[in-house]
């Protein structure tokens, strides 16, 4: 499944590109190595390059987390696939596939144009 968004703020940047924030929803049935974050979730058609010339955004890093806005289960980014994968708090395991993540909401920035 997939993550749902609001913008919650657009910075205007220069060369094109923009820094949006949104927050982010979980669905009702949480994927096993945690969401997929796409330029699309913010509005973008692509992340914002590098700077290394490799026209790419690195796996780790193109986007941040802000906050998690409750507080289980927390949130990270997957240094693997730049997933945005969530913990269980009194486990710090990864959350089981398939739960419902319906009431997880977190804030996510990011560059893109």
């Amino acid at each position: 499944m997939a993550l749902t968004a609001v913008v919650q703020q657009v910075i205007r940047g220069l060369g094109g590109e923009d820094y949006r924030v949104v927050k982010a929803t979980g669905d009702a049935s949480y994927p096993t190595g945690g969401y997929a974050v796409t330029p699309a979730l913010f509005g973008f058609n692509a992340f914002a390059t590098d700077g290394l010339g490799t026209g790419l955004p690195p796996t780790l890093g193109f986007y941040d987390v802000f906050s998690d806005l409750v507080t289980t289960p927390y949130s990270i980014i997957n240094p693997a696939n730049g997933n945005l994968q969530l913990i269980v708090t009194a486990t710090n395991v990864e959350v089981a596939n398939g739960v419902s993540e319906t009431g997880y909401t977190v804030l996510l920035g990011a560059w893109g144009h």
